[in-house]
């Protein structure tokens, strides 16, 4: 009986061990498995950083002041503003005012008949 009792704490320390080496086992191959992610991960945020960079340098290129001015002379034909094309106004801001109570007052069927009237009366 003491032999099984000797052979009992060996079979348990044996047991213990395997336990032990199978927890070493896994626990290297989950770090292993998490390092190859990580890796993969910061690849692909470098990637994504140099990608991010060259949208922004294109977006840049492509909205360039001096482009844009090309674009408005060749394409739209519209010139550089000198002082010379600057009018200055003075308005009577009562008599605006005048106005634009007199337009809020009216009815809608009446701004309407306005309207179209003065469609047909233009032609």
């Amino acid at each position: 009986m003491s032999r099984f009792k000797g052979n009992n704490k060996i079979n348990i320390i044996f047991f213990l061990l395997m336990i032990t080496v199978l927890l070493l086992i896994t626990s290297r191959g989950i770090a292993a498995n998490l390092n190859q992610r990580n890796i993969a991960l910061t690849k692909e945020v470098s990637e994504l950083v140099s990608t991010n960079q060259w949208i922004k340098y294109q977006i840049s290129d492509k909205i360039s002041l001096e482009k844009i001015e090309v674009h408005a002379k060749s394409k739209l034909m519209m010139i550089d503003v000198t002082n010379k094309d600057i009018r200055y106004l003075s308005v009577d801001l009562n008599y605006v005012n005048e106005i634009k109570q007199g337009e809020t007052n009216k009815a809608w069927f009446i701004k309407l008949q306005e309207n179209v009237g003065d469609i047909f009366d233009g032609q």
